[in-house]
């Protein structure tokens, strides 16, 4: 029960912080339809809708409506029903602001720093054809990265900091990957690993003394 409940309140709180994590709430909705239910549709959608994290995610969002109407109906409506939500999974109203899919990768990736990311791609790969054979639910790792992948490509949310959501899964599905790897390959992996580590530390140090001069950019 205490599993029950942590699994609903931290799916819920998620949702309430930011919208992006829905990722893990439907990567679980997905895994548990696909994966484990049985039946017919009606029959998984049942299954799919007594989940925990799928319950908790539904009544974070039902919460902050609550609060946004409660707050300020109008400007709960015009900016993020109209505005985050809906203008962006219909590509309405986008000023041009935001970059193609293969530009966003691209910077996704430079953020990372390379090859972070497509070693990353690779284990979730391997991580889900491993897990869909032997029904291990760590697939739902997995689901988590190429469901945050996808909707942050297709939906205007295509900007770096939408992705940073799947940035724990990345990372998990390269450690799973990683451990399962033996011998030589494995020491070069944690080699690579490390290197990167390094890199990325050497980057924050080099930019540490111009981080006061950054600003809010006042977009959403």
């Amino acid at each position: 029960m205490r599993m029950i409940f942590a699994v609903a309140l931290g799916s819920a709180v998620g949702v309430l912080a930011k919208t992006q994590t829905v990722f893990l709430p439907l990567a679980i909705a997905g895994w548990v339809g696909l994966r484990e239910a049985r039946g017919t549709i009606v029959g998984r959608l049942r299954v799919i809708g007594r989940h925990p994290a799928v319950l908790g995610g539904l009544a974070g969002a039902a919460l902050l409506a609550v609060y946004g109407w409660w707050a300020d109906p109008r400007a709960f409506w015009d900016d993020y029903v109209l505005g985050h939500l809906w203008n962006r999974l219909a590509h309405l109203d986008t000023g041009g602001a935001y970059p193609s899919i293969l530009e966003l990768w691209r910077q996704f990736s430079a953020t990372l720093g390379f090859p972070f990311l497509p070693l990353a791609a690779g284990s979730v790969v391997w991580l889900l054809a491993r897990s869909w054979r032997t029904g291990d639910r760590t697939g739902v790792i997995a689901g988590w990265a190429i469901v945050g992948a996808v909707l942050a490509s297709v939906v205007d949310w295509r900007q770096t900091k939408h992705l940073m959501p799947i940035v724990p899964a990345l990372v998990m599905a390269t450690m799973a990957y990683v451990a399962h790897q033996r011998g030589t390959a494995r020491r070069l992996l944690l080699a690579l690993i490390g290197v990167m580590i390094l890199h990325n530390v050497w980057r924050v140090a080099g930019a540490w003394p111009d981080l006061l001069a950054l600003h809010p950019t006042g977009d959403w």
